[in-house]
This record gives C-alpha cells, sequence and structure tokens, in this order.
C-alpha cells in the first residue's frame, strides 16, 4: 500500500510500524499510513516487545505501542530492553532498570551493554567487568572474555586466567596461568600457578593446592592421578 508523501523523514517498518518524522518531530505509523502516535518526540527507536525509547526535552524514557509512557524521559541516554532489563545512563554514567522504571544495577560504569544470556558486559576506566541481573558478578577488572561452553564464560585479565559460572552467579578470580574450562567428577577445576597444578571449586576457594607437576581430572570413584618432582604417579 502506497503512503502519501506526508512526511520528513521515514524509517523502516518493524513489525508492521515505523517511526516518521513531521516538522521536526517524531512518532510512529502502520503500513496504512495511519498515524498511531502523533509526531511529538525529538528523537525515537523502532518498538522492540511492544516498547520504544523515545526523547522527549532532551530526555529519554519509555513508550507502549499507545503512545503512553511507560517510564518517563529521565535518562541522558538509554538502550533497548533485552531480558526485561535496559541499560540506562545519567551523568555520564550507566546502570541498568527493569521494566518498571526501577534501578537494579546502580549507575556506574562508563559504558553498559545489553544482556544476552542472562550476563551483560560493562566497562569502567578501560576495563570489563560483568553483571547478571542481581549485581555485579565480576568486577571492571577484565582485559577480555568470551563464552567457553555453555554457562561458562572464559576471564582474563593481566595476562592471568579465570571462569565465570553464570548459572551459580560464581567466579574464579583471574590468578592462573592455565585453567580447565569444565568441572571434573568432583565439581573441581583444574589450575596452573606458578608452573604447578591443583584444584579450585567453581568459588576460587583452593581444594587441592597447586603443587603438581602434572595431573589428571577425578574420575566416578572420585580418584585422579597426581605426578611430582619425577617421582612418579600416585
Amino acid at each position: 500500500m502506497l503512503i502519501e508523501p506526508q512526511f520528513d523523514n521515514v524509517n523502516g517498518f518493524s513489525k508492521g510500524v515505523t517511526p516518521v518524522q513531521k516538522a521536526g518531530k517524531w512518532g510512529y505509523i502502520n503500513r496504512a499510513g495511519r498515524i498511531l502516535i502523533e509526531p511529538q518526540f525529538d528523537n525515537v527507536y523502532p518498538f522492540s516487545g511492544g516498547v520504544a525509547r523515545v526523547q522527549k526535552s532532551g530526555n529519554w524514557g519509555y513508550i507502549n505501542i499507545e503512545g503512553e509512557f511507560l517510564i518517563e524521559p529521565q535518562f541522558d541516554e538509554a538502550s533497548d530492553f533485552s531480558e526485561g532489563v535496559a541499560g540506562v545512563q545519567k551523568g555520564y554514567k550507566w546502570g541498568y532498570i527493569n521494566s518498571e522504571g526501577k534501578i537494579i544495577i546502580e549507575l556506574q560504569f562508563d559504558a553498559a551493554d545489553n544482556f544476552l544470556a542472562g550476563v551483560a558486559r560493562v566497562r569502567k576506566a578501560g576495563k570489563l567487568g560483568l553483571v547478571s541481573k542481581s549485581g555485579l558478578l565480576v568486577p571492571p577488572i577484565l582485559d577480555d572474555h568470551h563464552w567457553a561452553a555453555e554457562g561458562i564464560i572464559a576471564l582474563y585479565a593481566n595476562g592471568r586466567r579465570g571462569l565465570l559460572f553464570v548459572k551459580e552467579e560464581t567466579y574464579i578470580p583471574c590468578e592462573y596461568e592455565e585453567i580447565a574450562q569444565g568441572s571434573d567428577a568432583e565439581n573441581w577445576v583444574i589450575v596452573k600457578k606458578n608452573g604447578k597444578w591443583g584444584w579450585v571449586d567453581h568459588s576460587g576457594k583452593t581444594k587441592i593446592p597447586c603443587r603438581y607437576d602434572a595431573v589428571t581430572p577425578f574420575d566416578a570413584e572420585g580418584k585422579a592421578w597426581v605426578f611430582q618432582f619425577g617421582s612418579g604417579f600416585g
């Protein structure tokens, strides 16, 4: 269906709705060209999950498809909701709000990414950190990270390695030269420090100190082979 020329700017349609600009203000229309929300905003983004972020009088808030404010304009910057949470900025600091507009993670970061699989990346003073909806998981001390396996994120800081267990919301600090990416039969993780191997649990607590030249994972019977100072296995 053709829409008669009447707008200064039109974005692409998303699920049958698109932002349009007229006389310097933005609103929304449907595919039939019917105005759903009158042009009244300084800036807008497409709807996502029935919610759109809009700017009015210099501040960002969120509206529903009827044009009603779900969260009043109050932020300097804002991102789309992902997994029920959105990053927002005030005074150059980012944090997170829930769908009711309640701050669930205080505004304290230089940048805050969208949530993915229950976790989001944040930045502060040039370092990376990780948060969940319940708060800070790993403080901004990281140089890098990546998903190592389902529910497990490999951490890197100052040339050392660690692991984050997302569902448990526990992590092994970046203190190790090498680290196994999974757990053995005892739910412990093999780590290497100062050239020696040992075991820690998912919170980084030492279970067996790093004192062996080589080790094997614990088997189903709770046994592991270790090698120390050329004396053989035992």
